[in-house]
């Protein structure tokens, strides 16, 4: 009996030895070598157009006396600017409230104000001309203007934008690699962190005469910005 056992006795002792033989060492791949770095990009284009924001404001005793007013008024001044073929005309508010004043500490109803206001662009070469004539048709107050780029001209300076900040996190990376005797291999990844368009808003918030002698508008620019964060192998 027991020698018919021997053989699997030996045979489980082999197969025990086989599993607990080590195996070849597996080898850690090196980490890749990687640099991080910004690039910046700038383009400035002429900003053509002004965006214009005025509108109406009246007081009167009534409610119906200060909003037939206003509403006469806007009128005439919405016929003037689509006579003037402005781009982008909107109506940008309407508004109606009770006005008080004060006598021995106490609030006293002292009839309404009605305000309607309304946005619109022109060339900037033709904007103080269509002002005056807003304020001659009824407009109260000029809120604010800005200078604006037409949509294509931003749209290249966008990518011209892009394609500098681009080269400027190429640029970076090579001066960096090269002073210390490396070179760059492979882009890894590429981050576009922005491609922005703010302009320059020379703004102004003052009611107006009922007549105004000829505004000068002088133009400006609007400075486009990108950056982009390229990760390269070296």
């Amino acid at each position: 009996m027991l020698s018919q056992q021997r053989p699997w006795h030996w045979l489980a002792l082999t197969t025990a030895a086989l599993l607990v033989l080590p195996g070849p060492a597996v080898t850690e791949p090196s980490p890749q070598r990687l640099i991080t770095v910004t690039g910046q990009g700038r383009e400035s284009v002429t900003a053509k157009l002004l965006e214009v924001n005025l509108g109406v404001e009246v007081q009167a005793a009534t409610a119906e006396a200060a909003q037939a007013e206003v509403s006469r008024r806007a009128d005439s001044l919405v016929k003037l600017l689509r006579d003037r073929r402005v781009e982008q005309l909107t109506t940008t508010g309407i508004t109606l409230s009770p006005r008080y004043r004060y006598r021995d500490n106490q609030q006293i109803p002292d009839g309404f104000t009605a305000t309607y206001s309304l946005q619109f662009r022109s060339p900037s070469n033709a904007a103080g001309s269509v002002i005056d004539a807003a304020v001659k048709s009824g407009s109260t107050r000029i809120d604010s203007i800005r200078f604006v780029a037409t949509d294509p001209e931003l749209e290249t300076a966008q990518a011209t934008a892009l394609r500098e900040a681009a080269a400027d996190a190429r640029q970076k990376a090579d001066i960096v690699l090269r002073s210390l005797g490396l070179s760059a291999q492979e882009i890894q990844t590429i981050q576009v962190n922005s491609a922005a368009a703010p302009g320059p808003v020379p703004q102004m918030r003052t009611a107006v005469a009922d007549s105004a002698a000829n505004v000068p508008i002088v133009g400006g620019e609007q400075d486009v910005t990108a950056s982009v964060t390229l990760q390269i192998r070296y």
